[in-house]
């Protein structure tokens, strides 16, 4: 296993979530959603406002350092990062209303989901 890394599996679909509407429940796309996958650190994507995207993924630090995460959109979304590999252990680290994560410590070839 090599140190290092990202992917991403992009779903989108044509349904409207209001992230901030509930959250204390995360919307998982359906199977009817689009799939894609990405190894990119950023998506830019031309989808109309009616469009949900979830990007889920991993990152794996190359090195054990501090890090800070930036979202940056124009709609309302939430960026969520897990304390280890196991996605339900995931914490809000950023959102569009506020787009700077504090510092996160990550551990060198430690998957985070």
């Amino acid at each position: 296993m090599g140190i290092g890394g990202r992917g991403f599996h992009v779903f989108s679909e044509n349904k409207f979530v209001d992230v901030f509407q509930d959250n204390t429940s995360v919307s998982m796309p359906s199977i009817n959603a689009t799939q894609t996958w990405s190894a990119d650190a950023s998506i830019h994507s031309s989808f109309s406002s009616n469009r949900t995207v979830w990007l889920i993924g991993y990152l794996r630090s190359p090195i054990n350092a501090t890090y800070k995460f930036q979202l940056e959109t124009n709609v309302n979304s939430i960026l969520y990062l897990s304390t280890d590999e196991n996605p339900n252990n995931k914490v809000q680290i950023a959102s569009s209303r506020s787009t700077l994560s504090k510092d996160i410590s990550l551990i060198s070839n430690k998957k985070y989901e």
